[in-house]
């Protein structure tokens, strides 16, 4: 058995932060303190963004994208009218003479044949955008900036978050900025991706209004007429004085990184970027905090950085309080005027083992039931074996296409803070021969467009529904069934061709449970799924590469109670439990990490905390690990295996027992013998795996002694 750990680095949330402006905000509007689906802000026209005419701005709470960041609430600004256009507003004082940048984060969802525009700009004393009273404005429409000439680039795309800046110049001189410069009584225009902080010179904008204003200018939107319904999502509406200063160091870095790493002490990196055009990011101090802080030390962190360059901080981290997660901040102190203190919030899984991306291939007893009882419980026992992965620490990750149960979706309780993901791909009803012409298209779609990925671990529940309810076994059926999970396991083992496969994936075949209905011809149907259970025991012995272990898992006697059935099919809650316990013991033999099998460790001992493995239980000299090894009893004295010396038969005689009982499931003994004629030297003599039966190892006579060396090993 492998009992080897791997690391896993779970994707970062990275957080850009808006680049500073040169004087304060002289309007600065998000949407978040607003209600939700309803006209906003509430007062009379002219004074605020609502108009006398139609609602037809409101605010929206999105729960399934983040385009503007968290918290998620935008508004949502549409035109429904045929006739006329819609007009928001909100005015502020005068900006006369004066270099004010208007600026509006927007996204615009992906409808095709819209006719309409939105207009944004600026508008003087009527609020309206109307003729005269435009001093400056621009559209959006359909992916592209209107009403600009002479830009860069004026396309955005769909479904992505932009900022619009409109940079108006009322000021008597010219003024530089990113390379260009913005004359005297014109508008630059300027769009920022919002993920990649990219910024793109959208060109002049064409069409002004020289006049200024006498009282207020006001910031405004406009749907334009037309006959489709047109809308944009927006927030973060400012307006300030001066223009963005592009020159100021920019730190860009996570706001937080999740890790798995293996117990004892190690290094982690945290990476950072500066996205400033031109000062260095100087970086002063790099402080841990948080519950965990003592956990981490702060080695050293790049300083400075020139702009568009990358550094890194180098942190040592002593998980000492055993496997469990640490949680702690790094806060980061530097030049960087709009984030003088970074935050990065870390999360680090010390964990056991890692089983990777896991997929369950299964019928109802797999997938799990929506509307059933608590007692009845139709969670399903993937619910419960996660429950251990998370008790123990053990590295996963759902994958599957399957996101939803029979007849709705479960609503699984959180576990010690922590969401159930339900991924996998199982069936109510289904066969092991449907189940295979589907599994190819689900393993493209997980290795494609999910991004999931192939699986690292594959547990198979299937094949009962197959089996006719009566008590004369068809061959021929038990060889369909048996046929169809081999191929499945040849999918998944990449050995398909056209089917993205794993030549290192681990698979679990689980046996049939048998049934218990209240009637019909032979109730547990015990001679079918045991026929079936006796193929699906066999198929690891031929399935079984270099690279990729199939193992069996018996658990039909294991789960031979009726009461712990609901139906007589499905586990109840308490069946679900304890067949989670059977199947999470096969996936993580050693979930405490000490080199001896859970099963083996609960034979001998109390618990699985009354030995580590480098413990000598007996006294005898040998520790626990090896007595598993030699398949000695932990707590009774004695000596490992010894050679007898047979000299006219010119061999040695060995008995070893046979990798046999619990914790041995799957694994072999195997031994080696070596020879030395002066203890430096050892020449390897024969190998073999351990039967049970007497082992003979001839002997060469001759001048001078011959020494004999025995080493024995358990694996798979």
């Amino acid at each position: 058995m492998n009992y080897s750990h791997s690391s896993l680095l779970l994707a970062a949330t990275l957080s850009l932060v808006a680049l500073p402006l040169q004087a304060s905000d002289l309007l600065s509007e998000d949407f978040e303190s607003y209600t939700v689906d309803a006209t906003v802000p509430v007062g009379t026209s002219g004074e605020n963004w609502v108009q006398a005419t139609n609602n037809q701005m409101v605010v929206r709470d999105e729960t399934t994208a983040t385009p503007f960041g968290t918290p998620n609430r935008y508004l949502e600004y549409n035109d429904s009218s045929t006739n006329t256009g819609g007009i928001r507003s909100k005015p502020i004082a005068a900006a006369s003479d004066a270099l004010t940048t208007f600026s509006i984060d927007f996204l615009e969802p992906e409808v095709a044949d819209r006719n309409d525009v939105v207009k944004v700009g600026y508008a003087i004393d009527g609020l309206d955008m109307l003729g005269g009273n435009t001093r400056v404005s621009v559209t959006l429409d359909d992916g592209v900036i209107g009403g600009t000439t002479g830009g860069d680039g004026s396309s955005y795309s769909y479904d992505t978050a932009y900022r619009l800046s409109i940079i108006l110049n009322d000021t008597a001189s010219d003024v530089g900025f990113q390379g260009k410069t913005i004359a005297s009584g014109t508008a630059h225009v300027w769009l920022r991706n919002l993920a990649t902080n990219a910024l793109t010179f959208a060109g002049v904008a064409a069409d002004q209004n020289s006049d200024k204003p006498e009282t207020s200018y006001a910031v405004a939107l406009r749907a334009n007429s037309g006959s489709n319904r047109q809308w944009i999502n927006v927030d973060n509406i400012t307006l300030a004085s001066g223009v963005e200063n592009n020159d100021a160091p920019l730190i860009s870095v996570a706001s937080s990184l999740a890790l798995a790493v293996d117990p004892g002490a190690q290094s982690l990196s945290v990476p950072f970027s500066n996205l400033g055009a031109a000062d260095p990011l100087v970086i002063s101090a790099v402080t841990p905090g948080g519950a965990d802080a003592a956990y981490f030390t702060v080695d050293s962190f790049t300083s400075p950085v020139a702009a568009g360059e990358s550094g890194s901080i180098a942190l040592s981290f002593d998980p000492t309080d055993g496997l469990r997660t640490y949680q702690a901040s790094l806060e980061i102190a530097s030049n960087d005027p709009a984030t003088p203190a970074a935050v990065v919030n870390l999360t680090v899984d010390v964990a056991s083992q890692d089983l990777g991306r896991i997929l369950f291939v299964g019928d109802s007893i797999t997938e799990g039931r929506f509307g059933l009882t608590p007692v009845e419980n139709g969670y399903s026992w993937r619910y419960y074996a996660w429950k251990r992965m998370v008790d123990w620490n053990i590295g996963h990750q759902f994958i599957g296409t399957r996101t939803a149960n029979k007849d709705g979706s479960v609503v699984y309780p959180d576990y010690t803070g922590k969401p159930f993901t339900n991924r996998h791909e199982a069936v109510w009803g289904t066969t092991a021969d449907r189940r295979e012409s589907e599994l190819g298209a689900a393993l493209n779609t997980m290795a494609g467009t999910s991004g999931s990925g192939v699986p690292d671990t594959v547990v198979f529940f299937i094949g009962g529904n197959g089996v006719s309810p009566v008590s004369t076994v068809d061959p021929a059926q038990i060889a369909d069934i048996t046929a169809d999970i081999s191929s499945m396991i040849d999918m998944v083992q990449g050995e398909v061709g056209g089917v993205p496969g794993n030549p290192n994936v681990a698979i679990h075949l689980v046996s049939i449970l048998p049934r218990f209905p209240s009637s019909g011809p032979d109730a547990r149907n015990a001679n079918g799924f045991t026929a079936l259970n006796g193929q699906l025991a066999a198929l690891p012995a031929s399935q079984t590469t270099a690279t990729s272990a199939v193992r069996y898992i018996d658990a039909f006697e294991l789960m031979n109670d009726p009461s712990h059935y609901y139906d007589g099919t499905h586990p109840d809650a308490a069946g679900a439990d304890r067949l989670a316990e059977i199947i999470f013991g096969a996936l993580v033999p050693d979930r405490d990490d000490d080199r001896l099998p859970d099963a083996w460790e609960n034979e001998y001992f109390p618990d699985l905390a009354a030995t580590d493995g480098s413990a000598d239980s007996d006294g005898d000299g040998t520790t626990d690990h090896d007595e598993f090894i030699y398949g000695s009893n932990p707590k009774l004295r004695g000596l490992p295996p010894q050679p007898v010396i047979s000299v006219p038969d010119s061999q040695l005689s060995l008995t070893l027992p046979a990798a046999a009982g619990p914790g041995y499931e799957g694994l072999s003994r195997r031994y080696q013998i070596f020879s030395s004629g002066d203890l430096t030297q050892w020449d390897p003599e024969q190998s073999g795996t351990v039967t049970g039966a007497a082992i003979q190892i001839p002997v060469t006579f001759g001048p001078g002694s011959r020494f004999y060396r025995l080493a024995v090993s358990v694996d798979e």
